[in-house]
């Protein structure tokens, strides 16, 4: 059942889903992992919250979680594991099933064009180079600049174009 207010319950849950994100992105900078445990907890709040107060957009959750999954699943198939980690194509997952279709197709584009920048500024300033960064952080950044201006952007980009 739809419900036509939001309680107290749906902005507690949102903060819930921003703060695991927040410590996914620390993590895994800090690691280069994602652990499950907090990809699973973050599904659970996205399964909870898309039940109780966005039916209506469950199967468009779904859609992005398949989109996000079979990209991601594909670039860690042909790149056998050296491109992305399985953490990423998870939490790809997750954040489709959260924000849908489109604002995931966001996602995947600002996370890659963050990682891009990030890793060039790293190239070109740091004195230790590193071999390896940390995707997530990007996909974290993204996923949230989408959830709140997702919206907005994808009009402003369909507009230059």
């Amino acid at each position: 059942m739809m419900n036509n207010y939001m309680p107290l319950g749906y902005p507690m849950l949102e903060l819930g889903i921003i703060s695991i994100l927040a410590i996914i992105l620390v993590v895994d900078k800090a690691s280069l992992r994602i652990p499950n445990k907090l990809v699973l907890l973050l599904a659970c709040l996205v399964i909870v919250e898309k039940l109780l107060w966005h039916q209506s957009m469950l199967l468009d959750g779904i859609a992005g979680a398949l989109l996000g999954g079979l990209c991601f699943g594909g670039i860690y198939y042909l790149s056998k594991a050296r491109a992305i980690g399985a953490g990423d194509v998870k939490l790809i997952v997750v954040l489709g099933l959260w924000l849908g279709l489109i604002k995931v197709i966001m996602v995947m584009y600002m996370a890659v064009f963050l990682g891009g920048i990030w890793g060039m500024l790293l190239l070109a300033l740091a004195r230790n180079k590193p071999k390896v960064l940390p995707f997530g952080p990007c996909l974290v950044i993204a996923a949230l600049v989408s959830w709140g201006w997702g919206c907005s952007l994808w009009n402003w980009w369909w507009k230059l174009l």
